[in-house]
């Protein structure tokens, strides 16, 4: 039986090209299609990146990219799941800092925790994933002033969102120990990014179902 992994996340995980107008990379060049090359026929991913999507704070000018809101339906949708893979906060920055952002990601493993019969034998499992950085490339969202969009606000994610993670007893990945953003626009992955966050969490993913089975 497939081990089947939800991966819930914004551009990142869409898949965005960096400095173009909503371009998206192919399946074959997005991380999450990688992952699925990496692990094999035994192992299902499946998508779920929406550009713009925040943790548990509105968009005041988007309501429908509150994450909380629409996780639920999600995991309906795609259930019976195995793991989810949750790497969100980069547009929190917007709104709110980064320790706000990693108490919003806490919200949302404790909202997938809510949803065990989501999931196989009822044992709901969270991969967190801190974001990768932002740097100072030139950018409308990173221009207004009363943002906290910037590379040193980004740089608190890891321990955040490790912190966390080790409270809350689940297993954690900084994706800024493997991948940066590219200099087009100081946000998104390149493709060997992509590549590199994808070997990053085959050989996690893989290290978490073999310690399950052993």
């Amino acid at each position: 039986m497939k081990k089947q992994i939800l991966c819930y996340g914004d551009s990142n995980t869409w898949g965005h090209t960096p400095g173009t107008p909503g371009i998206r990379y192919s399946e074959e060049a997005r991380w999450t299609g990688i992952l699925q090359r990496r692990l094999g026929s035994s192992f299902h991913i499946l998508e779920a990146g929406l550009c713009g999507r925040t943790t548990t704070c509105d968009d005041p000018y988007d309501p429908e990219l509150n994450g909380i809101r629409y996780l639920p339906g999600w995991l309906r949708s795609t259930a019976p799941l195995d793991l989810v893979v949750l790497m969100l906060g980069t547009n929190d920055l917007k709104f709110q800092n980064a320790w706000s952002a990693a108490r919003g990601v806490a919200t949302m493993i404790r909202a997938i925790r809510m949803h065990a019969d989501c999931f196989r034998d009822g044992r709901p499992q969270v991969l967190l994933v801190s974001p990768i950085h932002v740097t100072d490339a030139p950018s409308p969202v990173m221009s207004d002033p009363d943002s906290l969009f910037s590379r040193p606000e980004s740089l608190k994610f890891s321990s955040y969102y490790r912190g966390f993670a080790e409270d809350m007893g689940v297993p954690f990945l900084d994706a800024a120990s493997v991948a940066e953003p590219s200099p087009l626009d100081g946000i998104h992955l390149d493709a060997a990014g992509h590549a590199a966050l994808a070997a990053a969490l085959a050989d996690k993913i893989t290290a978490l179902f073999t310690d399950e089975t052993a």
